[in-house]
């Protein structure tokens, strides 16, 4: 007998890493179904009242034996009911500071608690949480490589990201400066960016990545206001770099303390420690059009070879292995406790 997996997440349509994670869970070899509850979706249409109680009567009708909960898309009240069919593990993306009352009551609830940044995994401990920490993944279905394609698409660098002030638009600006510059996403201030495209989605940024000479990374997890900040944040990285790696682009992002533990630095992708260190790591790679292919072509290789959505889910699985035959009558024997001699 196989799992059947509940996922309590938001459409994501963006990135679509709701239907991607979906597709590899199902390609996993112990999982039977996997039922997705997006209930932001079911209370538009259905309101709140008669959205909750569709909710727990799927979950007591499904009786999942894991549950996969992005922690703001669910409630306490659910992840208790799901606990009484199964294991729960709850993954968790967003940098808040101090941390949010419901995530730590979900957080000691749920059988595992992943984070995909180390700079809050003692915060969360210290609320009695064993958090730990797993990226996200690219997804081999919409992320890869293709050819690159016309004006619209091509600049020297591109930065595909939401705008967040601080830092970020301090380095953003100081790019625009020196360089040829797109950036990509909604709400982007065209008074201070000559080159602004709009909200892109899977198949588009897999264009911005092969028409683009460097996809430039800010991992800024909150609103830092100093590259000092920057760089002693800790362990942060977005999805962006996973995704722009798969996709075949060059990916230049800000160093922080510890991603030479996630990649080799020169070899898969590369960082920039300052404003002035950015200015010469991009006209650098833009002179050095051999080393840039060299480079993206093996983040390519190892992003699609270990940082999958397919692997984030064995790891989830795989995670929860232990815990599933105390948590479930999936593997209990159907042979009577005691027999006779």
């Amino acid at each position: 007998m196989r799992l059947k997996i509940l996922l309590f997440s938001k459409s994501k349509r963006t990135t679509e890493a709701t239907v991607n994670l979906i597709k590899a869970l199902k390609r996993n070899g112990l999982v039977k179904k996997v039922k997705w509850l997006n209930y932001s979706k079911i209370q538009k249409f259905a309101g709140k009242g008669i959205g909750k109680n569709y909710v727990y009567r799927t979950i007591n009708s499904y009786k999942p034996h894991l549950t996969l909960v992005n922690n703001a898309d669910t409630e306490l009240a659910w992840v208790e009911e799901c606990l009484k069919h199964g294991v729960v593990s709850c993954f968790y993306h967003d940098y808040n500071s101090p941390v949010k009352e419901k995530t730590v009551k979900i957080g000691r609830k749920c059988d595992f608690f992943y984070l995909s940044n180390t700079v809050q995994l003692q915060e969360y401990k210290k609320e009695g949480i064993d958090a730990q920490y797993l990226v996200r993944g690219c997804s081999r279905d919409v992320h890869y490589p293709v050819d690159s394609r016309g004006r619209k698409y091509k600049s020297q660098v591109a930065f595909i990201g939401k705008p967040r002030g601080g830092i970020r638009d301090e380095i953003l600006k100081k790019v625009q400066e020196n360089f040829d510059i797109k950036v990509w996403g909604p709400g982007w201030d065209r008074t201070k960016f000559r080159r602004v495209g709009g909200r892109i989605g899977s198949k588009k940024y897999r264009i911005v990545c092969s028409s683009a000479e460097i996809i430039l990374g800010v991992n800024d997890g909150r609103e830092l206001k100093s590259f000092e900040e920057l760089v002693s944040q800790g362990q942060f990285t977005s999805n962006r770099d996973r995704l722009t790696m798969a996709c075949g682009g060059f990916f230049l992002t800000n160093y922080n303390e510890g991603l030479e533990k996630l990649y080799s630095t020169g070899e898969q992708f590369d960082v920039y420690r300052s404003l002035d260190d950015l200015v010469d790591k991009i006209s650098y790679y833009l002179s050095s059009p051999q080393k840039r292919r060299e480079i993206a072509y093996r983040g390519c290789v190892y992003v699609h070879s270990r940082q999958t959505f397919d692997h984030f889910a064995e790891r989830v699985i795989g995670d929860a292995a232990d815990l599933l035959p105390e948590k479930t009558a999936l593997f209990k024997s159907s042979k009577p406790d005691h027999i006779d001699s």
